[in-house]
């Protein structure tokens, strides 16, 4: 009688870990697809949220003083134009 119960709970904790597995799973699919709320951005906030992605690109290529340089040369000339 004694490997039957003992069968018996080790698939209920095999249960218990599948259901567990596939809530975990259930929640990381929820916030794979769940919209996103759209956020309106001031022309400043749009500008340095473009500016900073550029820059991560910039440090990601291993480049370092030149991008600092571009981008102070382009708010250089946005100011001249105003």
């Amino acid at each position: 009688m004694m490997p039957v119960l003992e069968r018996l709970n080790f698939y209920k904790n095999e249960i218990q870990k599948a259901e567990t597995e596939s809530e975990s799973i259930k929640k990381k699919l929820i916030v794979l697809i769940e919209p996103k709320p759209i956020v309106e951005l001031t022309r400043e906030d749009a500008t340095a949220r473009v500016v900073e992605d550029v820059e991560g690109a910039w440090k990601l290529s291993g480049a370092t003083e030149e991008l600092n340089l571009i981008i102070l040369d382009a708010n250089e000339k946005k100011r001249l134009a105003k």
